[in-house]
């Protein structure tokens, strides 16, 4: 089972034109997740980019062994992890078709990795900090994370404790007002970009999800209003509507109690109405 090639040989018959073979090969590719030698070989298999598919499946296992797995990985081996999930996201061809699915995959698998080791913390400003400036920008990896990482943080298939989960939504909390410039920085350079202002509003609307997102801080930030404005563009794409709608929605929810929470209330309050 440890063999790399058997990995690419079933893989390849998953989409060939024998149904058996076909089948054969999935159950085997099953069992082969579950296996402790699905760490290496994807990982193995994820640097040496031979086609999507093998890509797609080493990604999905890796985000399914971290996810499920956790326990299989001597403590040892977490920062290895951790530098070769990012490796694989710089290196990842954004030109090339269904790479988000990849991107995803591997900013999913990052995110729950360092959800579980109680010790990392300030994996925000880190992010922020090697995605955003210096030599390795790439704003798409830096969304795609930002996104993922609150999302995440809701998903009861990771086991966290509450005092791990509560931590780091402080922690999230406290990054708020440095995500949100950032954020800010990236809708004013890409006004007209309509594929970056939907990931940037879908990274917001997820980070909203926090309960203890400060809201104070997004309602003195431009970020809502720039948000809001998009209401009332006459050629705002269809997508883009629904994602600034799911966005206003999840701030709707965060500011449930209006008097402990009245400066947004008060900005989404006016933005509606304006957009009437």
């Amino acid at each position: 089972m440890d063999n790399i090639e058997n990995v690419y040989q079933a893989i390849q018959c998953l989409s060939g034109q024998n149904p058996t073979d076909a089948n054969t090969a999935a159950q085997w590719l099953a069992q082969f997740q579950k296996s402790v030698y699905a760490w290496s070989i994807v990982d193995i298999i994820l640097a040496q980019k031979k086609n999507y598919n093998a890509s797609y499946f080493a990604a999905q296992t890796m985000r399914q062994k971290v996810l499920y797995d956790f326990k299989e990985l001597p403590k040892d081996s977490y920062i290895a992890l951790r530098d070769s999930l990012i490796n694989h996201l710089k290196s990842v061809d954004e030109n090339a078709e269904n790479s988000a699915i990849i991107i995803t995959q591997l900013a999913l698998a990052l995110a729950d990795l360092f959800l579980q080791v109680p010790e990392w913390n300030c994996f925000i400003s880190e992010i922020l900090t090697r995605f955003n400036q210096g030599p390795d920008v790439n704003l798409n990896i830096m969304l795609n994370l930002l996104k993922v990482f609150p999302e995440e943080l809701q998903n009861r298939h990771l086991r966290l404790g509450e005092n791990r989960r509560t931590a780091v939504e402080k922690e999230l909390a406290a990054e708020s007002d440095a995500v949100f410039n950032c954020l800010k920085q990236i809708m004013e350079t890409y006004s007209s970009n309509m594929v970056m202002l939907k990931k940037v509003i879908q990274c917001l609307g997820a980070w909203l999800t926090n309960k203890q997102c400060p809201t104070d801080s997004l309602a003195e930030s431009p970020l809502m209003h720039l948000v809001l404005h998009l209401l009332v563009v006459s050629q705002c794409p269809l997508d883009l509507f629904e994602a600034v709608s799911e966005c206003l929605v999840n701030s709707c929810l965060l500011i449930d109690d209006t008097r402990k929470h009245t400066k947004l209330a008060t900005i989404i309050q006016q933005g509606l109405f304006a957009s009437v």
